[in-house]
C-alpha cells in the first residue's frame, strides 16, 4: 500500500491540519513525529528488512511504516534535539546526533518518493549567504550588506547607512 509520510513534530498545527484533509479523503498517511523517536516509536533496521518505524502503546506496537511503502514525502520542519558539545550534557547530545544520522538514512531509503522540501535541498536554500551571492551573480539588485562578528565593523557600518534605517 502506498503511503504519504509526513515527517514533522508533534506541536504541527499545519501538519495536523493536512493529516485530516489526507483523513476526509481517505490518502494513506504516516506521520513521523521526530521528536516522538526516543520515547513513543521504535525504530528497527536490518541489512536484509531495511527500516521500520513503529509506534508504541501500552507495550502493544503497530507498524507506522516501511519506507517501501511511501510514495511521496512532506519535511514538514522536524525538531530534532539540537546538539553542541560544549554546553549540552552528554547524552542529549548524542541522542541528537543519533537522531539526526538515522532521519538521514531513513530519508536516503526514500529517494524514489516524490519530495516537498527534501532535506538536503532544504539546507542548501537555508544557506542565506550563498542565495545572495548567486542573486548578485545573476545581475539582482541586493541591498548593501555586512555579515560580521565584529562590533567596530558593524557599528561603522550602520553609522555609514544610518541615514537609510539599517
Amino acid at each position: 500500500m502506498s503511503k504519504v509520510l509526513i515527517v514533522t513534530s508533534k506541536a504541527d498545527l499545519h501538519a495536523d491540519h493536512l493529516s485530516r484533509k489526507f483523513m476526509e479523503r481517505e490518502i494513506p498517511t504516516a506521520r513521523l513525529n521526530v521528536d516522538e523517536l526516543p520515547v513513543n516509536l521504535s525504530v528497527v533496521h536490518t541489512e536484509k528488512g531495511g527500516h521500520s518505524i513503529w509506534r508504541v502503546n501500552d507495550g502493544s506496537k503497530s507498524c507506522l511504516f516501511r519506507p517501501e511503502e511511501v510514495t511521496a514525502v512532506w519535511y514538514r520542519k522536524p525538531f530534532i534535539t539540537r546538539y553542541d558539545r560544549v554546553a549540552q550534557k552528554a547524552n542529549v547530545a548524542f541522542v541528537g546526533r543519533e537522531t539526526e544520522a538515522y532521519l538521514g538514512d531513513v530519508c536516503a531509503c526514500l529517494g524514489n518518493a516524490k519530495w516537498i522540501n527534501h532535506p538536503n535541498l532544504n539546507q542548501i536554500a537555508g544557506n542565506k549567504l550563498g542565495q545572495l551571492r548567486l542573486a548578485w551573480q545573476l545581475g539582482f539588485q541586493i541591498p548593501e550588506t555586512l555579515v560580521t562578528n565584529d562590533a567596530r565593523e558593524a557599528e561603522e557600518f550602520i553609522n555609514r547607512l544610518a541615514p537609510k534605517k539599517v
